[in-house]
């Protein structure tokens, strides 16, 4: 049963996961309810059977598809659903990870992700938020050995996933989802072109990185993969 924490305690909840005040205030102001937002109350229980039903499941054989993003224009509420989804499965989560040996700092260093993504949601598209972004568990992973060395944080944590093959139909290409998670900037329809890469930034070696890599004449591809307990990284 679908059941969101009181105010108070969702307030205190953002806090722990690095929400920016404005962005915890917006999220509190505009939660959802069964009867004034009927339509997105039953796709927000419908997320919420999916996360607590698969957890612990792994990934089947056509990988995980996620949870679709909302227009920018869909309003706030609905820009802030999945905010709700993570609150109302959080105790679960918790317990989850404890019965699996999972130290308590860990699982909040992993849930304190939320705020930042609440951050770039509104840098990059001028609302607050995460719905204008495709949400996925786990999140879009970057595969980079080619480019940045073993010991950066990427590397190590991408190591403790075995990749599924790609699901039939999903070979599409991630050049724009990729510029988005790497640069944060709204993915565009079509290719990314040259004048399109010259505009980008080459500061970090993750950028630098993608970069070289579609002026190779490659492609980025997404790509999900389940965690392999007991490596250490």
């Amino acid at each position: 049963m679908l059941d969101l924490p009181p105010n108070a305690e969702a307030a205190r909840l953002l806090d722990r996961m690095g929400a920016m005040p404005a962005d915890r205030d917006e999220t509190l102001a505009v939660r959802p309810d069964p009867h004034k937002h009927p339509e997105l109350w039953r796709h927000l229980e419908r997320c919420h059977r999916d996360m607590i039903s698969q957890m612990g499941s792994g990934l089947t054989g056509n990988g995980y598809r996620g949870f679709p993003a909302f227009p920018v224009d869909a309003g706030p509420v609905a820009l802030h659903l999945y905010v709700w989804l993570y609150l109302a499965v959080l105790p679960r989560t918790l317990r989850y990870h404890a019965e699996r040996g999972i130290e308590r700092h860990r699982s909040w260093e992993t849930l304190s992700g939320l705020g930042p993504m609440m951050a770039e949601h509104r840098s990059v598209h001028g609302v607050g938020g995460v719905g204008a972004f495709d949400q996925w568990c786990p999140p879009l992973r970057f595969r980079g050995t080619e480019y940045l060395p073993e010991r950066s944080n990427i590397v190590r944590f991408q190591r403790r996933f075995v990749l599924k093959p790609p699901a039939p139909g999903d070979e599409d290409r991630a050049d724009a989802s990729m510029l988005e998670y790497v640069f944060g900037r709204p993915s565009r329809q079509g290719p990314v072109t040259e004048s399109r890469l010259a505009e980008l930034p080459q500061d970090t070696t993750l950028r630098r990185a993608y970069v070289t890599h579609l002026r190779s004449g490659r492609h980025w591809h997404a790509r999900t993969g389940r965690i392999v307990y007991g490596v250490s990284f």
